[in-house]
């Protein structure tokens, strides 16, 4: 955990245990405290390489749920227009859009794929 995040498992202790300095305790005892921080704990988060807990990722996903009924009975969505963006996707950060590349000839194509697969 220390070499994953120092500074996430040094704010997660604190915040829930208030063990500040972390250098005062005994290891064991550093350790059996951060094995017992929540899922939505700082440390937790970015070892699994994720940006909210999963109440939140809840609660985003019910939100645009909801938001798309509202929509959903709206003029706009007769005619598919202004469709609500993603909460979910907003936060996540899933919603950057990536540019395709288009080539004009299979060796731009072939000189692109050696380029990405480091041939």
């Amino acid at each position: 955990m220390l070499r994953e995040g120092r500074d996430s498992l040094v704010c997660d202790l604190a915040e829930t245990y208030h063990v500040l300095p972390m250098e005062a305790y005994p290891v064991h005892l550093i350790a059996t405290l951060a094995t017992g921080l929540g899922e939505g704990s700082r440390i937790r988060k970015q070892m699994e390489g994720r940006k909210l807990s999963n109440e939140d990722s809840l609660l985003a996903l019910i939100f645009d749920k909801v938001n798309w009924l509202c929509w959903a009975n709206t003029k706009d969505a007769q005619h598919g227009k202004n469709v609500p963006k993603s909460m979910y996707s907003i936060l996540t950060e899933t919603d950057k859009e990536e540019k395709v590349a288009g080539f004009t000839t299979p060796e731009e194509f072939e000189k692109r794929r050696q380029e990405l697969l480091g041939e």
